[in-house]
């Protein structure tokens, strides 16, 4: 929405400039064609977002319970849960997945499993935490390597469960 009020008033301009140039419309005129063109886009904007009025080439390609619900196998309460309870702004570093690093606030050491599983499965790197939805059928990690990492945080030497259960996993760093 915050990208619609940067380009809304350059789109103006090229309405205006294509009512006069092309459609020989005189330049006051050309401001009613683009404040009634710029009024259908946002009418139709409204609309399409509404549940619902999905557009049919859309409907096609996208299963509209994956938009308006969470994913099947994503467990996002329990998850929105952890991150919560345990994983406030200051409270160390954490690695989580594709599909949870985006609920967790900003920090210095957020690290991404699709990027950084090598290095924790070597053990050049320790996070503070580790969140895993095993369920998730994360696309940057395959599952085999997720399960080499729940078998680190589940051996007990270096992390110690906080949660483990119905297979999401948030552990932390003794």
């Amino acid at each position: 929405m915050t990208i619609t009020f940067v380009v809304l008033p350059f789109a103006l301009n090229n309405v205006k400039t294509i009512a006069t140039r092309f459609l020989h419309v005189a330049p006051r005129a050309a401001n009613l064609v683009a404040a009634a063109a710029m009024s259908a886009m946002l009418a139709t904007d409204v609309v399409m977002h509404l549940r619902g009025h999905i557009p049919e080439s859309i409907v096609s390609v996208v299963d509209p319970g994956q938009v308006y619900s969470d994913y099947p196998n994503v467990k996002a309460a329990s998850v929105r849960f952890l991150i919560d309870r345990y994983l406030g702004p200051n409270s160390g570093s954490v690695m989580a997945q594709f599909f949870t690093v985006s609920f967790i606030r900003e920090r210095p050491g957020l690290y991404f499993t699709g990027y950084d599983k090598d290095n924790f499965l070597s053990g050049a790197l320790r996070p503070d935490y580790v969140l895993l939805d095993l369920g998730a059928a994360d696309p940057h990690t395959p599952t085999a390597q997720e399960r080499a990492i729940a078998s680190i945080l589940r051996e007990g030497r270096i992390y110690e469960a906080i949660s483990d259960a119905n297979g999401v996993l948030l552990y932390r760093r003794r």
